[in-house]
């Protein structure tokens, strides 16, 4: 059925029982479906399932994913908030409750729960009738360093977003990989403050600046990488050679140490690409 169907089914019951078109039948905890970090406030609180389905939040009912990262957006680090969910999967999982505190840090405003979560409801992804809206609202969130509480943002987190955005579905924290600002993706996003007519120039100017910058930051991580020609390998070689002086070893040294490290890259890259046709 369609997920506003599924929603109105369960209603308010912690779990049910579902049956999919091909006749399996499964128990389901209908809730945000994560995994504690371990040390996390959570975890600390005595969670130590590796399996938990987060049915309520402070007393608010979670049904989802998206539910429990709305309730979160509520609270601040240092709150003592009730979680209630099940500990496990199907007919066996334990209803169990945990006075949490919630975490934070000196960047964080929101509490931190200390969760790696799963996408959906219970851990399965249910959307209306096949389709799923391209969340252009995440996206934007993880630009302005905003995304779900497994991401470290800071100067850095929000780089590491812009490399991986373009393969987020590749690497596994978004549904789709972010498609820049242009065709039919653009209708997803609106500029304040600017025209409705201007609003295309704006996306295509913000679709330029993106993807150079995205296009430079590889390039700077690949001139990193510890192989000669490459920047990284002569910071290899002048690092190598001045530890290499400073113990007495032969000039050759740093040469060879990097000459080394050079042919073992090639070999590794050659080695990704031929042994998947083996």
């Amino acid at each position: 059925c369609p997920l506003a169907g599924f929603e109105w089914a369960v209603a308010d019951r912690e779990r049910v029982r579902v049956t999919t078109e091909a006749g399996d039948t499964r128990t389901l905890a209908v809730g945000a479906h994560v995994v504690p970090v371990e040390g996390g406030p959570l975890a600390s609180a005595g969670l130590s399932s590796e399996r938990f389905t987060v049915t309520r939040f402070d007393g608010e009912r979670v049904a989802s994913t998206d539910d429990l990262y709305d309730a979160l957006a509520g609270t601040t680090p240092g709150q003592r908030v009730r979680v209630v969910g099940f500990a496990g999967d199907g007919e066996s999982a334990e209803r169990r409750a945990f006075g949490v505190t919630l975490g934070g840090d000196g960047d964080r405003e929101t509490g931190y729960l200390g969760v790696t979560p799963r996408p959906g409801v219970g851990g399965m992804a249910l959307v209306d009738t096949g389709l799923r809206t391209y969340p252009a609202a995440e996206m934007l969130g993880l630009f302005r360093g905003a995304g779900g509480e497994s991401v470290p943002f800071g100067v850095f987190g929000v780089l590491l977003v812009v490399v991986l955005l373009p393969l987020a579905a590749t690497v596994g924290f978004a549904p789709y990989n972010f498609a820049g600002f242009e065709g039919d993706v653009a209708g997803f996003y609106t500029v304040p403050a600017v025209p409705g007519a201007l609003d295309g120039g704006v996306l295509v100017l913000a679709n330029v600046l993106f993807w150079t910058g995205w296009v430079n930051l590889q390039l700077a991580v690949f001139n990193a990488i510890p192989a000669f020609p490459l920047d990284g390998g002569k910071i290899l070689h002048t690092g190598v050679g001045a530890v290499s002086e400073r113990v007495g070893a032969p000039e050759s040294t740093a040469s060879a140490v990097t000459a080394f490290v050079t042919l073992a890259m090639l070999g590794a890259v050659t080695t990704m690409l031929v042994a998947p046709a083996l």
